[in-house]
């Protein structure tokens, strides 16, 4: 419920915010996996390699630094596709219910 009300309730920002999110970190992990089943996309192979390389390496070094679990390094990819549904749902909430907190209601 939240996390629409913080792009403003601006739909167009976390559309945009999150389609750019799923592009650059869910993208290559598929290109890479379709890169496989498929030999037409085998160019693409060493730059998607490259890219879910590169990201596992940057969040394995966030986790290291933040003290949570590797596992989630490896995960990055569906963590992109979790958080946008999440937004995708905060903002059907809102506009199909609205929020009522703490007695105030949100339109």
């Amino acid at each position: 419920k939240n996390l629409y009300s913080a792009f403003g309730r601006r739909f167009w920002l976390g559309a945009v915010s999150f389609g750019v999110d799923l592009c650059v970190h869910t993208l290559p992990a598929i290109l890479l996996g379709l890169s496989f089943a498929f030999p037409a996309l085998q160019p693409v192979r060493l730059p998607a390699a490259l890219a879910v390389g590169a990201g596992i390496l940057c969040n394995a070094a966030t986790a290291i630094w933040t003290g949570t679990r590797l596992w989630t390094a490896v995960a990055f990819p569906l963590r992109s596709v979790i958080w946008t549904g999440i937004y995708l749902r905060s903002a059907w909430v809102y506009h199909t219910q609205g929020i009522v907190w703490r007695g105030r209601a949100f339109r």
